[in-house]
């Protein structure tokens, strides 16, 4: 048991440097040579359990990368993630019409009442950090489409975020978001959309006279909220492709 929490320890030391970036030999070395305590247990790494570890998280990672694909093209230019390992073949390639909805709740109702038919693209959109505001996980909608037996007929994409449950083509983070301007909000119904996992496409078939027409018409909606610190917060966070952090710039 201290050897098996040993190294999940090790491994979460090394995503931890991996995510911040920080020079992999100095921050080994300064690990090899310092105590480390974790639930009651302590002792020094030694290299052997260090790259143990590391070949651990390194196929983890390969595994992680293997699962979730980052598309892009006209609808998603700064990004938005897939779980490929959760699709038909069937379904890796699509084309379908869109039908809009304007928050979580506006789709469960929608799909519930049967709005939805096979070949749809499901949009859901202002549920990204900015338009939600913060980004709620999503199950519901993913969970009926299945459920009403449109697993293999039906896509959808949004700005917002999904469980770890969720299967079928499903696409979030889709960056820029609605909220600020991002294509997805200048999405209409019928609106014709092109999916290609594989070759990493997400586009919508619009000409770019017509994408220019509707960004000049285009005002971003904006959620009746009573908090001032949600306000706040929705003023100052970036989207998903950025880290749905908040900006500092400004101050």
């Amino acid at each position: 048991m201290k050897n098996i929490l040993k190294s999940i320890f090790v491994i979460f030391v090394l995503s931890s440097l991996c995510a911040f970036k920080v020079s992999s030999s100095e921050e080994t070395n300064k690990l090899l040579s310092n105590d480390w305590s974790f639930k009651g247990f302590s002792g020094k790494f030694d290299r052997a359990s260090l790259q143990r570890g590391y070949q651990v998280y390194t196929e983890v990672c390969a595994s992680c990368h293997s699962m979730k694909l980052l598309s892009y093209r006209n609808l998603a230019e700064e990004g938005a993630v897939i779980k490929a390992a959760g699709i038909v073949d069937s379904m890796r390639h699509f084309k379908g019409s869109a039908i809009c909805f304007n928050s979580q709740p506006e789709a469960i109702t929608g799909i519930m009442s049967h709005k939805v038919k096979a070949g749809d693209v499901v949009v859901i959109r202002y549920e990204g950090p900015k338009g939600g505001p913060g980004m709620q996980e999503m199950l519901a909608p993913t969970s009926l489409i299945m459920g009403m037996g449109l697993g293999e007929s039906v896509a959808l994409i949004t700005d917002g975020r999904f469980s770890g449950a969720t299967r079928g083509t499903s696409i979030g983070h889709v960056s820029p978001e609605a909220a600020e301007g991002g294509m997805i909000g200048l999405l209409e119904d019928g609106d014709s959309i092109h999916i290609d996992v594989d070759k990493y496409i997400l586009s919508v078939d619009l000409s770019d006279e017509e994408i220019e027409k509707r960004k000049l018409v285009f005002t971003p909606l904006k959620k009746e909220i009573k908090s001032s610190w949600l306000k706040q917060y929705r003023a100052l966070v970036t989207n998903a492709s950025n880290g749905a952090i908040l900006r500092t710039d400004l101050f």
